[in-house]
């Protein structure tokens, strides 16, 4: 097997993150990845200064010394454990001692600011001088190691940049506003990154962009780009609340339904209401969030309404404000629901959940979920009750049904209010509470197809 440099090791992992063909990993493995490569480079460039010669040239100077291999090195970083592999130089008159890992240890958060700066702007010589400079401002790597680094990482930024998307079959394009530091010592700036989750259930990262804030043309422009280089339609886009980011959806996505990220959503909520109000509406809340279906949501919905609308009317304003998108997940297949109604903590919820589910059922409920919105957009609305994935047997899915349209609203009402009243403890093993939480668990189960819930409710 012909040898290659520890960097293009790294650079293809990047790019089979970046593309969705690897393991899972999402923002949190792309930076870890994108910081190796950069210190990976930095430390080949550093070798073939100390040797005089590049990574295949032969013809050592005597006492020069030659490459043995490779000693793996650790950095603690705030996105986890950052392993590279440094080069090791033997058989040389002083013992090489690389000045670049000693530099790094205490440079993470520059790294990683960088490592987001290389996909999302690019990396200019400044940059690299910077990071691999001692503490009287002198750079460690000669101009022209400098120059080839930021030649290469450059051109790993153009190619992502300007790649064609339509060879990604995008189902579910996830957008959000994060704030990076892209210039070491310069404030927080944000930027807009979108991941698409792909039929096969893969996920791929397919644009980041510097934008002022999330305004409209920022976002707009965003999508634009994205859309010149050929994505492809989604049946969803699921971001915040932020004004600019939801008119730049409308406008460039108009067949795609849209879904506003529960987290950010549960958050503001929580702001509207005192403390000790906040757990029982907070069970009442995530209960229509998460029904069965959309006409159970809006029920659940107007019973909060009927509940709450006098006293706290702030936080109904604040449920009832977007509320559509909210619920736009219901749409969809059972087991995609958890994965697309938020933008919040993607890379550990999307990769436990395609851990198990990757596969047949994946892709059985895309197509399901492609079909309903047709018939959406066709003037029939599909419930969330005829988009179950194969794992829930049909005679289940039917008495999910009949039990639900057997059940009054104002029961489900009470089922609601006494879950989420064992929840707060004020009424603990009471009969009413335990019914309450049972007739929950009944309806879940039989509308998903757990046939074991009901007998672990006690029904």
């Amino acid at each position: 097997m012909e040898r290659i440099p520890a960097s293009e090791r790294t650079r293809e992992k990047l790019t089979a993150v970046i593309e969705g063909s690897g393991e899972g990993g999402g923002t949190s493995k792309l930076v870890r990845l994108a910081a190796r490569l950069i210190i990976e480079e930095a430390l080949e460039s550093e070798a073939r200064d100390a040797l005089g010669r590049d990574y295949y040239a032969r013809g050592a100077a005597p006492g020069a010394g030659y490459r043995n291999g490779y000693r793996t090195g650790r950095l603690k970083s705030a996105e986890g454990a950052i392993e590279y592999s440094a080069p090791q130089i033997a058989d040389r008159v002083t013992p090489f001692r690389s000045a670049i890992r000693e530099i790094v240890r205490g440079r993470t958060a520059e790294l990683e600011a960088l490592a987001v700066e290389m996909y999302a702007r690019g990396l200019s010589t400044r940059d690299i001088e910077a990071l691999f400079a001692d503490a009287d401002g002198h750079s460690l790597l000669s101009r022209t190691a400098v120059s080839e680094i930021t030649e290469r990482l450059w051109a790993e930024y153009e190619g992502f940049a300007g790649r064609e998307l339509a060879e990604f079959e995008v189902v579910y394009l996830f957008v959000d506003g994060i704030a990076e530091r892209l210039h070491l010592g310069q404030p927080r700036e944000a930027v807009l990154a979108a991941w698409g989750l792909l039929a096969d259930g893969k996920k791929a990262l397919l644009h980041l962009a510097p934008g002022t804030k999330e305004d409209t043309a920022s976002c707009r422009e965003f999508f634009r780009d994205m859309r010149r280089r050929g994505l492809p339609d989604p049946l969803l886009v699921v971001s915040d609340g932020a004004p600019g980011i939801i008119r730049a959806i409308e406008e460039c996505f108009p067949r795609a339904l849209r879904q506003r990220c529960l987290a950010h959503k549960m958050r503001n909520l929580a702001s509207k209401l005192p403390e000790d109000v906040w757990p029982e509406f907070k069970a009442r809340a995530a209960a229509c969030y998460q029904a069965a279906s959309p006409a159970l949501a809006r029920l659940l919905r107007d019973d909060i309404r009927a509940t709450y609308g006098r006293d706290l009317p702030s936080a109904v304003a604040c449920l009832e404000d977007d509320f559509e998108a909210c619920i736009a997940h219901l749409r969809f297949p059972l087991g995609h629901r958890r994965a697309i109604r938020t933008t919040d903590e993607i890379d550990k919820l999307f990769f436990r959940w395609l851990a198990s589910h990757v596969g047949t059922g994946w892709a059985c409920g895309t197509a399901r979920a492609a079909s309903s919105v047709r018939r959406r957009h066709g003037g029939k609305e599909a419930t969330g009750m005829r988009l179950c994935q194969r794992r829930q047997p049909p005679e289940a899915v039917a008495a999910g049904q009949r039990l639900q349209s057997r059940i009054p609203v104002a029961t489900i009402g009470r089922a609601a209010r006494g879950a989420a009243a064992l929840f707060k403890g004020k009424v603990a093993g009471s009969r009413t509470a335990r019914s309450g939480l049972n007739l929950v668990r009944v309806v879940s189960s039989a509308c998903t197809g757990d046939r074991g819930a009901k007998s672990k409710a006690g029904g």
